[in-house]
This record gives C-alpha cells, sequence and structure tokens, in this order.
C-alpha cells in the first residue's frame, strides 16, 4: 500500500539518481510532495494543476528540507519544484477515485477532478504525461511512473 509517500521513498520524489532541474516557489500549505503544480503569478504561491484548468504544469513537488515527505510545508514558506525529466521516475499523487487498477506502462494524465494528481489517460495521446513504473492497486494514493509518453 502506497498511502504516503514515505511507503516508497523517504528522501525525494525523485526516485532515480542525478542532477534535477528545480524552480522556487512558495507554499499554499495545502499540497503534499507529489502534487504535479503550476505557481500562481501574482503570488508565488504553488497551485495543484489539473486538466480543466487554465493553468499550466510547471514541476512536481519536492520534499522540503526539513519536514518528512509526507508533511505540508507551512503556506508562504520556500518550496522546490522539480521539473521532469523523460524517462526518469518520481512518486506522484493519483486521483485514485478515477484510476483503476494497472500494470507497469499504463498510461496517466492530469486529473480533471482533482488538483495535483493524475488519473487513466481516456486515449493514448498528447495528454499522456507519464506512466506507472510498478503494479497499481486501485485505491492507493501515491505512484511511481515514469515521465513522459515513452
Amino acid at each position: 500500500m502506497a498511502n504516503n509517500a514515505s511507503d516508497i521513498a523517504t528522501n525525494s520524489i525523485c526516485i532515480d539518481s542525478g542532477s534535477e532541474k528545480k524552480t522556487p516557489a512558495l507554499s499554499d500549505g495545502a499540497l503534499l510532495p507529489g502534487s504535479l503544480c503550476t505557481i500562481i503569478a501574482a503570488t508565488g504561491y504553488v497551485d495543484g494543476a489539473d486538466a480543466g484548468g487554465v493553468e499550466e504544469f510547471i514541476g512536481i513537488l519536492e520534499k522540503s528540507y526539513n519536514k518528512t515527505i509526507d508533511e505540508f510545508r507551512t503556506a508562504g514558506k520556500p518550496v522546490t519544484l522539480i521539473i521532469p525529466t523523460q524517462g526518469k521516475k518520481y512518486i506522484v499523487r493519483i486521483d485514485s477515485a478515477n484510476t483503476a487498477a494497472g500494470i507497469p506502462g499504463k498510461p496517466l494524465e492530469l486529473s480533471a477532478t482533482s488538483e495535483g494528481k493524475v488519473m487513466d489517460a481516456a486515449t493514448l495521446d498528447d495528454k499522456t504525461m507519464c506512466r506507472l513504473a510498478q503494479v497499481y492497486n486501485g485505491t492507493d494514493d501515491f505512484a511511481i511512473v515514469w515521465w513522459g509518453a515513452v
């Protein structure tokens, strides 16, 4: 079961080694590491990206240096978004209500109903953001994915 990111890893949402491109932002006080985010231009705060919104996906919220991987960062405090790299593995939040059980390779896209999560891709098209990198049971809140439609 992966109901917390710490069920998978504890140090980072990036599973693969190597340097990552990152961008700074400010915490909204509600998003967990592994959330897919945008940055609100007027405030610099992160916001959960979703398929129905007008915001643009920027990166995956990384764990804060002084918090565990399962903790929210206080609103207004600095956070980091990892700009995902094609083919690398990351821990992301899953919209379990809209994602059926699946095997590695299953395509995922931004959730239309939950901010900052991914869900089953309706079709294999340009909306596919990542693929499962492990078996998913259909109920977990976090999963490891390969970034990109590879």
